[in-house]
């Protein structure tokens, strides 16, 4: 099935439910350093409790992967902002290597790369790869706050490392078909603030996200403003990218839906 097919499958399943958004775009999640429980219930949670993030804030995290390409805590930043009746976008900047399956040359060159999430889509910027701005995904945008919602509390005191080194002790949570996170539980010694996040993980590639501390601080909107002209960021990121990039999207795209349809 083409691309685009795909896209709008994608496109289709998370305006039905926005927590899918970590299982299609995971290479954007950050840590929380101040985290506030939700009213309502999270799967299996003590006290039918689990972490949201603060509406807006910055936060650095180092990106890591094994496999198809090496990378060690590639220094990368998040921005975010999510406010009722108001903004709701997200900045995803990694500053040494974009993330694994962005397409062929990101997976295999240190090249920098941006992801904008805006209420009329997810936009990719790699200027070293002549790409100002394109349309990754039309008509979603940035994840919502409680997104943890969508995961299963599975234990506590599990071991899981921050992007200072640190060996945390964390509450340990499962998505669907395999994706993994990591937050600062009742009894570690590093950290005071329960629901701190520490690592996200890719379940099926294996990648992951390991965060630093939250600046939780008012966020100005001009950090989210397309890098391109508007004709370049309407540009679909299928028709700038080269034929065996295309292939390697596609394929990025493909095992999610097939995780999804063992869900329907």
């Amino acid at each position: 099935m083409p691309l685009p097919t795909r896209t709008a499958f994608v496109q289709h399943n998370i305006r039905t439910n926005p927590t899918l958004m970590l299982h299609y775009f995971p290479g954007y999640f950050p840590l929380v350093l101040l985290v506030l429980p939700l009213t309502n219930a999270c799967i299996g949670a003590p006290n039918n409790k689990c972490p949201i993030w603060p509406r807006q804030f910055s936060a650095p995290f180092g990106l890591h992967s094994g496999f198809p390409s090496y990378i060690k805590n590639a220094s990368s930043m998040f921005y975010y902002k999510f406010l009722e009746n108001g903004t709701q976008a997200q900045l995803v900047d990694y500053k040494e290597h974009c993330f694994p399956f962005a397409n062929a040359h990101s997976v295999f060159s240190k090249e920098a790369c941006k992801l904008y999430f805006k209420p009329t889509g997810i936009y990719l910027s790699q200027p070293s790869h002549k790409i100002p701005c394109c349309t990754f995904v039309s008509g979603v945008g940035a994840v919502p706050p409680t997104f943890l919602q969508a995961y299963t509390y599975k234990s506590t005191n599990q071991t899981a490392p921050d992007l200072y080194g640190n060996q945390v002790s964390c509450d340990y949570w499962e998505g669907p078909e395999g994706f993994k996170y990591w937050t600062v539980d009742h009894n570690d010694k590093t950290y005071s603030n329960w629901g701190h996040d520490i690592v996200f993980q890719d379940g099926p590639t294996g990648v992951t996200w390991r965060w630093g501390d939250f600046t939780v601080t008012p966020q100005d909107d001009s950090l989210f403003d397309l890098p391109g002209t508007a004709t370049e960021c309407a540009t679909t990121c299928s028709k700038v990218l080269t034929q065996e990039e295309h292939a390697s999207l596609t394929t990025h795209v493909d095992r999610h839906y097939r995780l999804q349809q063992q869900q329907l």
